[in-house]
């Protein structure tokens, strides 16, 4: 009876072992995936993962594409990790970088939660450029 109990808890430590190591794998290749951006100033910074920014990324005009894009960028801005970051944003600084890119006039930044997607928009535009870039560099 001892030896039955014995190999029995061998073998839950031997799966909880295992359930560890992969746990470990999946962290390292998710850590792996973070790709780190921050505005040219350095006051506007964010971590993500590069695949959120695979999906997000389009560049062009209010099509097909570009809805789905706008789709993704909204379920980015909700996931926590990204909050945590654009919570930090300051709405002045937010601003001036985007009117310094020249796409939007002064009344179309004065909405804070739609200057943080066009942020994202932006930052998952290039951070899918600099992975473009790592690719072809290293074919």
């Amino acid at each position: 009876m001892f030896e039955k109990l014995v190999i029995i808890i061998c073998v839950l430590l031997t799966i909880y072992a295992l359930y560890l190591i992969k746990q470990s794998i999946a962290n390292k290749r998710y850590k792996k995936s973070l790709r780190w951006w921050s505005s040219d100033c350095g006051r506007l910074e964010i971590e993500m993962p590069i695949d959120w920014a695979e999906k997000a990324w389009f560049a062009g005009s209010k099509d097909a594409g570009m809805n789905s894009c706008y789709e993704e960028i909204l379920i980015i801005s909700q996931k926590e990790s990204i909050i945590d970051y654009t919570s930090a944003w300051n709405r002045n600084i937010l601003s001036e970088v985007l009117s310094k890119r020249g796409t939007w006039a002064v009344l179309d930044l004065e909405d804070h939660k739609q200057n943080i997607q066009r942020m994202l928009w932006i930052i998952c535009c290039e951070l899918h450029e600099q992975e473009e870039e790592i690719r072809d560099y290293s074919l």
